[in-house]
């Protein structure tokens, strides 16, 4: 056995063999604690298995803010120290163990909620030592929260191409110091390739064998940037995320569905999973396409409220979100759709959110909330952009008078409803 081998002789395991073929457990990650001694010191080695596969993520379980952290990530964690305590006793006594904790993707997000409660509960940054790898976004806290000096031992590592680290979404973070590295999987398909893409746990290995020393936080890579032309495209992503109660369905270019959420639950259809990720917590849906590829959007409101609607283009070599727009205070009301095609040769600040109703375009929201319903009189002020699902360009007036009077009967809703109606929009 690999523990003997090393010297541990206690030690707890978790469904290592039922888990380690299934989906990640939200409420019981599997995992292996072990310790022995050394030196006259305690040494507590904890692994958490991460996922299985990308759709690891879309499971049914019913994520929502825990202290403003993911609270599936905050559910496993806290089985896993549940197993600690049993295994150590009273944290307290244990001022002279030191815990090396490691996981890798959803493992990892584990693993790094893990050592910062261990650090919260008063165990000195000097005994906990966490590697993280391929490590998904873990909380809503940012800034100084989460790379204050008694995080310091915590280290993400990160592989830039790899798309997982962004979820659920940019606006997310992660405790401790993030090491990235640059390398590309020898694939043109991050999602459908398991075994050598940018996200899998061997890719990581096979890259930290060359123990780069870190410079600026960055370990290097293959290159700046890829040079095999199939590879260019791996580097940008349009993270999407949509805020309140709308059920959301996603089509490629040629009209074809590839996933949706309905009330809240993601779920892949027509091998959507090799080119999307999904996630949601609480009303917020997250959505993480390739830049390169155009999908159409088309959103369902199945309550009354207010929607923020907002698209990125991200850079994952540099980290950084070079385009954002974002459509808030969007009335919505049942039978009230909207569409929006992204990604493809469309440019982030050309994005436009419009009305349907009927699955005909009626109108387009701008970006404050306000709206115009097209007409004869009023056409749309640019082509309205072939959404792979419907497209009307002329439509009759008729139909843009029964828009018109929808829309207002929304608005006097709105208004005189202010104070009662699910504002979502405010919970970031």
């Amino acid at each position: 056995m690999r523990y003997t081998s090393y010297g541990f002789t206690n030690r707890i395991t978790s469904n290592l063999t039922y888990n380690y073929g299934t989906p990640f457990n939200w409420r019981r990650p599997a995992f292996s604690l072990a310790e022995k001694e050394a030196d006259g010191r305690k040494i507590v080695v904890i692994i958490v298995r991460g996922s299985v596969s990308l759709s690891d993520w879309i499971g049914n379980a019913d994520i929502r803010l825990d202290n403003n952290n993911h609270s599936g990530f905050m559910n496993a964690q806290g089985a896993v120290y549940e197993e600690l305590i049993k295994l150590i006793g009273n944290l307290s006594a244990n001022n002279n163990t030191t815990f090396f904790i490691t996981g890798h993707s959803l493992g990892g997000a584990t693993s790094n909620l893990l050592a910062k409660r261990l650090i919260d509960e008063g165990i000195s940054t000097s005994h906990v030592f966490a590697y993280t790898f391929a490590t998904p976004r873990v909380t809503k806290n940012s800034g100084a929260t989460l790379t204050q000096s008694k995080y310091d031992s915590i280290f993400n590592i990160i592989n830039r191409p790899d798309p997982v680290t962004l979820l659920p979404g940019t606006s997310w973070g992660r405790y401790g110091i993030d090491i990235t590295f640059t390398l590309y999987a020898d694939t043109n398909n991050t999602f459908a390739d398991p075994n050598w893409a940018d996200h899998d746990s061997w890719h990581y290995y096979g890259f930290m064998q060359r123990r780069n020393t870190p410079s600026n936080g960055h370990l290097g890579g293959d290159a700046t940037r890829p040079t095999r032309p199939d590879l260019t495209s791996l580097i940008g992503w349009n993270p999407t995320r949509v805020l309140c109660p709308v059920d959301v369905y996603i089509y490629d270019s040629n009209g074809i569905l590839l996933a949706q959420f309905i009330n809240n639950q993601p779920q892949f259809i027509n091998n959507g999973e090799d080119k999307l990720l999904l996630h949601a917590v609480g009303d917020e849906k997250y959505i993480i396409p390739r830049a390169e590829d155009q999908f159409t959007l088309r959103l369902v409101p199945n309550d009354s409220g207010i929607m923020e609607f907002t698209v990125e283009t991200f850079d994952s070599l540099t980290g950084q979100i070079i385009a954002q727009k974002t459509f808030t205070d969007v009335t919505l009301s049942i039978g009230r759709q909207m569409t929006s095609t992204i990604g493809g040769s469309i440019e982030t600040h050309a994005i436009r959110l419009l009305l349907t109703i009927n699955g005909q375009i009626i109108g387009e929201i701008f970006e404050d909330g306000t709206y115009t319903i097209f007409s004869q009189d009023n056409p749309p002020s640019h082509n309205v952009p072939q959404t792979g699902i419907t497209n009307q360009m002329n439509l009759p007036i008729t139909l843009a008078i029964l828009g018109l009077v929808f829309i207002s009967m929304a608005e006097v809703y709105r208004r005189f409803n202010k104070k009662s109606e699910k504002n979502c929009a405010k919970r970031k």
